[in-house]
């Protein structure tokens, strides 16, 4: 995945460089400490993004090496692990 939007409008405008989904993460991390980060939108306490994202890393890491492939319990998940696995082991 190269990039991730989210929003209401209807004509949203990017660019292929702004909006890659690291610059996406990496400005939620440098700015979720702000005094303005919207957090009565997102979440009630920005800390826990930094948290929830370096969990989500590791645990990545982790599937990516097989150490999910022994709980997978049907041919669809079996089916997205190995495409996860795919697209984000390079």
């Amino acid at each position: 995945m190269k990039h991730l939007l989210v929003g209401n409008g209807i004509n949203i405008q990017f660019d292929n460089q702004n909006y890659t989904t690291s610059e996406i993460v990496l400005r939620l991390l440098k700015n979720c400490d702000r005094d303005d980060f919207p957090s009565h939108i997102i979440v009630n306490e920005p800390y826990l993004l930094k948290n929830y994202i370096g969990q989500l890393f590791l645990e990545a890491r982790l599937a990516l090496q097989g150490e999910y492939d022994s709980y997978v319990t049907c041919k669809a998940e079996k089916s997205s692990l190995v495409s996860f696995k795919e697209q984000y082991s390079k």
